[in-house]
């Protein structure tokens, strides 16, 4: 029952935020068309073809740092599109714990991988998928266990992993997603965008909020 009460809440979120992003990037893309139809007008140019040049120009590739998304606390991301409207996200990160004498050390490594389609050229909004590969390394005791694999990330689940067992292995996570807004500069320049990315994890599904600033080209 608390599955599904959880599950009913992300879905009202989610809609709430997919409502506020459309809305976000029609004002902003229809203001971006009117100031192009002013200029235009006062120079007297084309204004069909200027705003197609323009539209070539955002940037379309970005090298950011995303804070509490898909990896967790931190990734590093690199998105560029594979597609018309379709964008390639791979991203890193990795954590290590040193957990005393007796248990030794805990390494996390996550790398995980999405497929966004994006809407709106400035102004945009993005709906994708993933999932989250990783790579886990040591013998995990209670410390470790809550606060490395609990604290740091919804990714792996924490109770995949008993305590005080020796574990290496490389598995995938389940699926993650991702409802937001992002601001994509002409040609290049900073970037940002915050999102929310339902996790789910512990036969739940638990909803994020992502932030994420880098550089656009």
């Amino acid at each position: 029952m608390k599955t599904i009460i959880s599950i009913i809440r992300s879905c009202v979120i989610l809609c709430h935020i997919f409502f506020v992003c459309a809305i976000s990037v029609m004002v902003g893309n229809t203001n971006s068309a009117r100031a192009s139809t002013d200029d235009n007008g006062a120079i007297g140019h084309d204004t069909t073809f200027t705003q197609n040049t323009a539209t070539h120009n955002i940037a379309t590739k970005a090298l950011y740092l995303e804070l509490l998304g898909s990896a967790g606390v931190y990734a590093f991301c690199y998105d560029t599109p594979v597609t018309q409207g379709i964008n390639l996200r791979v991203g890193f990160s990795g954590w290590y714990l040193n957990q005393g004498i007796r248990s030794g050390q805990l390494t996390l490594l996550m790398a995980p991988v999405m497929l966004v389609h994006t809407i709106g050229t400035t102004h945009q909004m993005e709906i994708g998928v993933g999932i989250v590969p990783y790579y886990i390394n040591g013998m995990p005791d209670t410390f470790g266990r809550s606060s490395f694999l609990g604290g740091f990330s919804a990714i792996p689940p924490v109770s995949a992993y008993p305590v005080n067992e020796r574990i290496s292995a490389f598995r995938i996570s389940n699926a993650i997603g991702v409802l937001g807004y992002r601001y994509m500069p002409s040609d290049h320049g900073v970037m940002w965008k915050i999102s929310l990315m339902p996790v789910f994890v512990d036969k739940s599904l638990r909803p994020y909020l992502s932030i994420g600033v880098g550089y656009a080209w």
